[in-house]
């Protein structure tokens, strides 16, 4: 999932508002997360203590945030921090590993568009 907002306002707004509202644009996420859907992201305040793999986080990749989930966090003997490594769910493989000043924030809630919600609606219903 991509979003195409700036980073340092991103942050900023997380900082001053608290959280912030992503519309997702693409499909890495699916079917979880679709295009168009509204995801709810709340800061990062201390990346190990506040994650855990099977979250979703928010994270800036070649100047584009983009939205998996955390599979994995390892230390960056390079840099003193972390690295996490993350995946979409609609992807074949991980992502580069991702280090810590290039977080923005958790998905605590996202909300599907309406037509999208009342097809998930529908396929639950027909496999019973």
């Amino acid at each position: 999932m991509t979003a195409r907002l700036d980073f340092g306002k991103a942050q900023s707004e997380l900082a001053t508002k608290g959280s912030i509202k992503i519309r997702a644009r693409a499909h890495s996420m699916r079917p979880l997360i679709n295009d168009g859907d509204e995801l709810h992201v709340v800061p990062i305040l201390n990346p190990l203590r506040d994650l855990r793999p099977g979250d979703i986080i928010v994270f800036r990749k070649n100047n584009l945030l983009l939205c998996h989930v955390l599979i994995n966090m390892q230390k960056d003997h390079v840099a003193q921090g972390h690295l996490f490594i993350t995946q979409g769910y609609n992807c074949d493989q991980e992502d580069s590993p991702v280090p810590e000043f290039d977080l923005l924030g958790r998905v605590i809630n996202f909300k599907l568009t309406r037509r999208k919600f009342l097809l998930w609606r529908l396929k639950i219903f027909f496999r019973r």
